[in-house]
């Protein structure tokens, strides 16, 4: 059997609970996924049908963006607990703690702007279904792009948080697996064999978003395209 767990470390929350609670965290997400997917028969097969279910998840925006908020919320609060747990000197343990402050901060910053988006859209979604699915049929990402030119900073007031949001989750997940950087296994029961798998399941889902995040938004810059266009307005 293999333990998960921080070389001579003193601590109750360590790094093989921290990654073990990330996993059940998703396990719970998925689990709320699937069961708001089949109580509101969701289907994305034909158009009508997508239509439908796009109505129904905005008649349910109020349960979803509140279950979403507990679930940012709690990740966030383990990696303070374990930032907390770390073996130095406090002042360092402050400084890393912006990270995870950082993360929130561009998170509602990027939310907030988000949201002033949708209102400049002036999405008919409380005319009824058939109005929503006429707006869909004429829409196109233009209304978008002058929706973003309303922005205090235009396409700046969305980059600048996104890229907060990226690098800040990076850090947070980097600086909990990877630190301290010894690693030590043992084994005593067959849960923690379980919930290591689990701490190990959630580093690879880590390490394959981490991929694609650097690959799509470090590498190759989504916003290079539209630049031009609003540094000519």
């Amino acid at each position: 059997m293999v333990k998960y767990r921080d070389q001579k470390s003193k601590t109750k929350f360590s790094r093989f609970l921290a990654l073990s609670l990330c996993a059940w965290l998703i396990i719970a997400m998925i689990a709320c996924a699937a069961l708001f997917y089949y109580q509101y028969k969701l289907n994305f097969k034909t158009s009508f049908t997508q239509v439908n279910s796009y109505f129904t998840i905005y008649q349910q925006r109020e349960l979803i963006l509140l279950t979403i908020a507990i679930f940012i919320a709690l990740f966030v609060l383990i990696i303070y607990i374990r930032i907390f747990a770390f073996k130095m000197h406090l002042f360092l343990k402050l400084f890393l703690l912006l990270i995870p402050s950082i993360f929130i901060a561009a998170l509602a910053l990027l939310s907030f702007n988000i949201y002033l988006i949708l209102l400049e859209l002036n999405i008919p979604l409380g005319q009824g279904i058939f109005a929503f699915k006429k707006y869909l049929q004429n829409f196109s990402w233009d209304q978008v792009t002058q929706a973003i030119t309303a922005l205090p900073y235009q396409l700046y007031s969305i980059e600048i948080p996104l890229y907060g949001v990226i690098y800040s989750y990076l850090a947070m997940f980097i600086l909990v697996i990877f630190s301290p950087l010894q690693i030590s296994f043992s084994a005593n029961s067959l849960w923690k064999k379980f919930n290591t798998l689990l701490a190990l399941s959630f580093v690879i889902l880590f390490g394959t978003s981490a991929y694609y995040l650097i690959i799509n938004f470090i590498i190759n810059d989504p916003f290079l395209p539209y630049k031009p266009f609003f540094q000519l307005l």
